[in-house]
C-alpha cells in the first residue's frame, strides 16, 4: 500500500481516539449530566476532525477492491470483438468488387469507423499554439464534425475523433537532436486520424423495425448512418472513406502501436509492456483546446493518442478529452511535466485505453470524465507534418512530408543535403542511398551508425514497414523517373544535385523542391505543385556540429539544444511497428 495513504489516515485516527479518550475521563471523574455534553461534545469534535480523511482512506480502498475485481474478471476477447464486413449497397470499384463496410458488436453497440485524409503533399505552418490551416482539408473542427451528425431517423451514441501520431523515431541519438530543433513546436511528423462512430440501436429501434429488424436492420441503419456522415464530411471539404474490417482490425492495432489491449500488465497509474509503459489522462476542458492544438504534442514520449468525444444526445454542444502516450522510460521517451492540464486516471488505465479506440468502452468511465464547450476548440491538425524545413518571415515554422511524394529534388550544399536526410531519418523514415561518391556520404552514414536507418544500396538491411526514401546522387545513367511501377509502392526518391542548373537539366519531374539559395546559404527556396515559399534555415549548435561544420551564416535563427550532444544516448529507441491503415498517397 501507498504509505501516503496509510499514514495520512492513521496519524488522525489517533488524534480522534486520543479526542474520545480525554471524552471518557471527564465523563468518569464528573460523572453527572454535564460529563454527558462533555463526552458529546468529544465526539462530536472527533468525527468532525476525522470524518474527510476516513472517508477519503475508505474510498481509496473500495476503488483498489473495484480495480483489483476487474482485473479478475476482465476478458479481453469480450473488448475486442471480431470486426466483420456489410456490403455496401450501389457501391462498386473499379473491378467490379462491390465495397465493404466494416462494423464491430460490443455488447449492445455497432461500432463502425472512417479514415479522415489530409493531402499531405503541401506545407504545413506552425506556431508553438498550433497548426496555421492555411490549405484546405489539413485541419477540422470539433463543430464541423458535430454538424455532420445530422442523421434525420437514426440517433449517434457517440463519436470519437481519434488521432495518433509521433514527433521523431530512429536513432536515439539523430531523434533527439532534432527534437531538441523543434522546440515547442507542435510538429508531429506522423500522424493518423480516424472517426469511430458508436450506435446502440435500442435508442432508434423504430429506424431498425423500417429496415427489417433485429441484427439486420440495426447493421441496415448503420450503413445509412455510416454513409450520412461520411457525405457529410466530404460536403464539408474533409476527405473521409469508410473502413473495412479489416482495416479497422489495423486500425485497433495501429492506435496501441502493435500492442493488444489485453496484453499489457495494467498497474495502479500504467499498462506496461515489455520496456514500454502506457499511460492515459483526462484533459481539464479549460485546457482541453491548447492540449488538443499544441502541448499534447509537444513533448518527448515515442507516440501520442488524443481522442475527443461527441455524445449529440446526451451531451449536445460538449466534447470531453482524453490524451494517451506510449513511453519508453529507458531512453528518457517520456512525458515529462511539461503538459499542464492533464488529469490522472488511477486504476482506471485500461478502461481509458479502450476508450481511445475503436472497441467496448466503458460508460461509468465516460460518466465521469468532465466536458468543454465545441466553439472553445480550434483547428486540429488530420495528417502529419513529416520534416521541419525552415522559418518563414514570421517566424513560424514550415514543415513538409517528403514521405508523400513519390520524387522530391535537393539542391544545396552538402551540410543542406545531409540536413534534409538526417531529418527524414529522425522522423521515422528508412534511407537507402545510391551514390557514386560515397565519400559525400560515408560520416553522415557514420554518425547515424545504424545500418536499419540509413545505408547504402546494397548494404543487408532488414524489412522496415515505415515509409523509404531512396536517395539517388547525380549518377550518370541511373533511371531517374518514378515509374507506374513503383507509383503505389510506400517509397519516395529523392534525387540530390549540387547546383541548380545540373537540377533544371534534368528530366525529373518532382512534386516538391528543396532548392538552397547558393547567395544567402541561411535560405532555402520550397517549391510545392509551381508554388515558390522561401524559409531560413532552422537549426542548433548540436545539429550543425553532427555535420562537421558551423552554420555558414548567422541569418538563420538558432535555438539552443538543453541536452549536450555527449549526454545523448546512442541506441536505437524501441520503435513499434507503425503499418498505417490509411495510405499515404492516392495510387495512381
Amino acid at each position: 500500500m501507498d504509505m501516503s495513504i496509510r499514514s495520512g489516515p492513521a496519524r488522525v485516527l489517533l488524534a480522534v481516539e486520543a479526542v474520545l479518550a480525554t471524552g471518557l475521563v471527564i465523563w468518569s471523574a464528573i460523572g453527572d449530566a454535564r460529563g454527558s455534553y462533555a463526552l458529546l461534545g468529544c465526539v462530536a469534535v472527533g468525527l468532525l476532525a476525522g470524518l474527510r480523511p476516513v472517508r477519503n482512506y475508505f474510498h481509496t480502498r473500495w476503488r483498489r477492491a473495484q480495480f483489483d475485481l476487474r482485473r479478475v474478471r476482465r476478458d479481453p476477447h469480450d473488448v475486442v470483438t471480431r470486426a466483420f464486413d456489410v456490403p455496401l449497397p450501389n457501391r462498386s470499384r473499379r473491378d467490379g468488387v462491390t465495397e465493404q463496410m466494416g462494423a464491430r458488436w460490443v455488447d449492445d453497440t455497432l461500432i463502425t469507423m472512417l479514415g479522415i485524409h489530409a493531402d499531405l503533399t503541401v506545407p504545413t505552418t506552425l506556431t508553438c499554439s498550433g497548426v496555421v490551416p492555411d490549405y484546405a482539408g489539413q485541419t477540422l473542427t470539433m463543430c464541423t464534425i458535430a454538424n455532420c451528425l445530422n442523421t434525420f431517423d437514426i440517433s449517434v451514441d457517440s463519436v470519437d475523433l481519434v488521432s495518433h501520431g509521433r514527433r521523431t523515431a530512429g536513432p536515439g541519438h539523430i531523434a533527439r537532436i532534432y527534437h531538441a530543433t523543434l522546440g515547442p513546436l507542435p510538429a508531429v511528423a506522423d500522424r493518423v486520424t480516424f472517426l469511430v462512430i458508436r450506435l446502440r440501436p435500442a435508442d432508434f429501434a423504430d429506424a431498425v423495425a423500417r429496415r427489417g429488424g433485429g441484427s439486420v436492420g440495426a447493421v441496415r441503419a448503420a450503413v445509412v448512418t455510416t454513409r450520412r456522415i461520411t457525405a457529410a464530411l466530404n460536403d464539408a471539404g474533409i476527405a473521409a472513406s469508410i473502413l473495412t474490417a479489416r482495416q479497422i482490425t489495423n486500425a485497433t492495432m495501429f492506435l496501441t502501436d502493435g500492442v493488444p489491449p489485453g496484453a499489457s500488465d495494467e498497474t495502479w497509474s500504467q499498462l506496461i509492456h515489455d520496456d514500454t509503459r502506457t499511460r492515459t489522462f483526462a484533459i481539464n476542458p479549460a485546457d482541453l483546446p491548447k492540449i488538443a492544438a499544441s502541448s499534447g504534442w509537444s513533448h518527448d514520449a515515442l507516440s501520442t493518442t488524443l481522442a475527443l468525444r461527441l455524445r449529440p444526445g446526451s451531451q449536445p454542444g460538449l466534447c470531453t478529452g482524453l490524451l494517451r502516450v506510449n513511453e519508453h522510460p529507458t531512453s528518457n521517451r517520456v512525458l515529462g511535466e511539461s503538459v499542464s492540464g492533464l488529469v490522472p486516471l488511477p486504476g482506471r488505465q485500461f478502461e481509458a485505453l479502450c476508450a481511445t479506440l475503436p472497441v467496448a468502452s466503458a460508460s461509468w468511465l465516460d460518466r465521469s470524465l468532465a466536458w468543454a464547450p465545441l466553439p472553445t476548440i480550434g483547428p486540429l491538425q488530420i495528417g502529419g507534418c513529416g520534416q521541419l524545413i525552415g522559418a518563414d518571415g514570421a517566424g513560424r515554422g514550415v514543415a513538409i512530408a517528403l514521405a508523400a511524394a513519390p520524387a522530391v529534388i535537393v539542391v544545396g550544399q552538402q551540410q543542406c543535403v545531409w540536413q534534409v536526410v538526417s531529418r527524414a531519418v529522425a522522423t521515422g523514415m528508412t534511407v537507402t542511398i545510391s551514390t557514386d561518391r560515397r565519400g559525400y556520404w560515408d560520416p553522415l552514414v557514420t554518425t547515424v551508425a545504424d545500418h536499419g536507418a540509413l545505408s547504402f544500396d546494397g548494404q543487408p538491411q532488414a524489412y522496415q514497414p515505415s515509409p523509404h526514401l531512396h536517395v539517388v546522387d547525380e549518377i550518370p545513367g541511373m533511371p531517374i523517373q518514378f515509374t507506374d511501377d513503383t507509383a503505389d509502392m510506400n517509397v519516395t526518391l529523392l534525387y540530390v544535385f549540387d547546383d541548380v542548373t545540373r537540377a533544371a537539366q534534368s528530366s525529373v519531374r518532382a512534386t516538391i523542391r528543396l532548392i538552397h539559395d547558393q547567395v544567402s546559404p541561411g535560405y532555402i527556396d520550397l517549391e510545392v505543385a509551381g508554388h515558390r515559399r522561401r524559409v531560413s534555415i532552422v537549426t542548433t549548435p548540436e545539429e550543425w556540429r553532427m555535420f562537421g561544420s558551423r552554420p555558414a551564416t548567422q541569418r538563420a535563427p538558432i535555438r539552443r539544444s538543453p541536452l549536450p550532444i555527449s549526454q545523448l544516448p546512442a541506441q536505437r529507441e524501441p520503435t513499434p511497428e507503425r503499418t498505417s491503415p490509411l495510405p499515404l498517397r492516392p495510387a495512381r
